[in-house]
């Protein structure tokens, strides 16, 4: 028998009084050394879009390694602040009011997405970034076609409050009764009976 066991996700299940963290900061968080991922950030920083951080009052974070040439050209862009490598992208994310995944290429189980449900921050993804197929746009997340859209439909859906809480609370159930320790033991024991 073969037993898949999926990456391990502690999420505590919301209150009912949670809100939204409403700040003026957007997140990406990843390592931005290799290849794909360097050039998913690039198209980002390219896009038209970005501008509307400035003028709506914003920052789009970028948390996490990157070469150094990459960290000045993105911290002259008026609205983003890149950090580099970090001791913890704990603090990153308490500031965030929403997480955004630029992954066109580079695949795999995204542990940026897991970060952002355990932070119970919205996500605005790209189209294919988020590889889980329970995972459903408009339900758990929101899917965009183009880089321009990623900074646009994040600043539209932290106008919409009631749309966060929805999004954020499905995926923080979907992560609980998929991702959880609880659950892999489960499936374990069921293979072992």
């Amino acid at each position: 028998s073969i037993c898949l066991v999926t990456p391990i996700v502690e999420i505590n299940f919301l209150p009912n009084d949670w809100s939204p963290n409403i700040t003026n900061k957007l997140i990406v968080c990843g390592s931005f050394i290799w290849t794909p991922k360097r050039l998913n950030l690039q198209r980002l920083l390219s896009s038209k879009s970005l501008s509307e951080l400035e003028e709506k009052g914003m920052e789009l974070m970028i948390i996490g390694r990157a070469k150094n040439k990459e960290i000045v050209k993105g911290n002259k862009i008026k609205g983003v602040f890149v950090s580099g490598e970090v001791k913890s992208v704990e603090p990153f994310y308490k500031e965030a009011a929403l997480a955004i995944v630029p992954e066109l290429a580079g695949g795999g189980f995204k542990l940026k997405i897991a970060e952002a449900v355990q932070h119970n921050l919205p996500i605005v993804a790209i189209k294919g970034a988020v590889t889980d197929l329970e995972m459903k746009d408009g339900i758990h997340y929101i899917e965009v076609d183009s880089y321009e859209d990623l900074i646009t439909e994040a600043i539209d859906l932290l106008n919409d409050k009631e749309k966060v809480k929805k999004l954020v609370n499905n995926a923080n159930l979907l992560f609980k009764s998929k991702y959880s320790l609880k659950e892999n033991s489960n499936r374990i024991q069921k293979i072992i009976k």
